[in-house]
């Protein structure tokens, strides 16, 4: 005689794993930097990230750019930027302006 008993929870804890895509962009060093002090083996290449790192600060896990006119800039990887140009090139007002004046519309909203 078989007994079967059907169980309403596992018995046994399964691992969450989260699965993340590590991609470098131009960021990351600068990211690596303020989170944890590393820079880059090379020692002009890490000059250059330190020289860097002054025009730029960190807010929980988001990089912002120090900005001249306005006081921080959100730094936005590419998906991100494609959306944000995107929205903005053919948003709700759907003017097709130029590059340059494309990228201060940007800026004024608060995206580096």
């Amino acid at each position: 005689m078989v007994i079967h008993e059907k169980l309403s929870t596992p018995t046994i804890d399964r691992p969450k794993v989260f699965h993340m895509e590590s991609r470098t962009t131009w960021m990351t060093p600068i990211f690596k930097y303020l989170q944890d002090g590393k820079t880059l083996e090379d020692p002009r290449e890490a000059q250059k990230v330190v020289k860097q790192v002054a025009k730029y600060t960190l807010i929980g896990q988001h990089l912002y750019r120090r900005g001249f006119s306005f006081p921080l800039l959100k730094c936005l990887e590419d998906k991100e930027s494609a959306y944000v140009i995107r929205e903005v090139h053919e948003g709700v007002c759907g003017t097709h302006i130029g590059g340059r004046a494309l990228a201060s519309k940007i800026a004024r909203v608060g995206y580096y």
